[in-house]
């Protein structure tokens, strides 16, 4: 039983210390470094020299909690091992960076250009014929590579779109003036088959014939994984004389000098964009 007086006025007192206490505790907001907290932040840390460090350990293995026992969701370190450097956070099964390429890829459109240029030249001696090509055919003994226009890479999203633009020279070894002409194909090969294919036809009378190709194609939607995509050239029917009998792509034959080697350079362009 209470008595009157002062216990009763010190029991009011500690009542009313526990209940404002527990007020502030409930509804606390804690700030470092500054005394001016956001009223929706319940940690604020300021300085103008330092940063916050957090725990550093060593995650070897990422699909495992271990070194940390029984990890609650979302906890977050710095993983310190040399294999997989960087803030990870566990998301109840394995590790998971915080930033890296997969996530920001994620949110992005990313837009990548290769571009690769001849190295060296291709001769073609003998035709192929005025033939049809048929989509997805491999190159046979038809086609010819174009050296170094050829490109590897990698399609990381369903959603992708690649286009490609081949352009160079071809001359002929005519180096006498006479009526020429011959026609001859540039194609593009995704994957060793067949995509893409532009004929041509030149006529000329002049000596060392030549002409200028350029084909395009787009390409929707590849499956994900490592495409490879390359270059190749045929010449198709010769209605020379018998001055030509060479035909030459991306070079310049001897005593032949209406051209120049920054000329006959030849170029594959490949760009990839990829989205969600």
């Amino acid at each position: 039983m209470l008595k009157k007086g002062g216990n009763v006025e010190h029991l009011i007192t500690l009542l009313l210390f526990i209940t404002i206490n527990y007020s502030h505790f409930a509804h606390a907001q804690v700030g470092i470094g500054t005394s001016t907290i956001g009223n929706d932040a319940i940690l604020e840390v300021s300085s103008a020299n330092k940063g916050i460090l957090l725990p550093n350990i060593d995650i070897d293995n990422i699909s495992t909690a271990t070194p940390v026992e029984t990890p609650a969701n979302y906890l977050t370190a710095y993983n310190k091992n040399e294999n997989h450097k960087s803030f990870y956070y566990w998301n109840g099964t394995v590790w998971k960076p915080l930033v890296d390429l997969e996530n920001v890829a994620s949110l992005i459109s990313l837009t990548t250009s290769f571009v690769k240029e001849n190295s060296g030249f291709l001769d073609l001696d003998s035709t192929t014929g005025a033939n049809s090509y048929q989509k997805n055919d491999p190159p046979g003994t038809t086609w010819k590579a174009i050296p170094n226009l050829k490109s590897t890479f990698t399609v990381s999203k369903t959603s992708n779109n690649i286009n490609v633009n081949v352009e160079g020279m071809i001359q002929a070894n005519n180096t006498t003036i006479s009526s020429s002409g011959f026609s001859y194909s540039v194609a593009i090969f995704l994957d060793n088959s067949l995509h893409s294919v532009r004929n041509f036809i030149v006529t000329s009378n002049s000596f060392c014939s030549y002409d200028f190709y350029s084909i395009n194609a787009n390409i929707n939607n590849l499956t994900l994984g490592e495409h490879t995509i390359e270059a190749f050239a045929t010449v198709r029917v010769n209605f020379s004389n018998a001055s030509t009998s060479k035909w030459r792509f991306s070079g310049i034959f001897n005593g032949c000098t209406n051209l120049n080697s920054d000329m006959t350079e030849s170029l594959m362009t490949i760009k990839l964009t990829q989205s969600n």
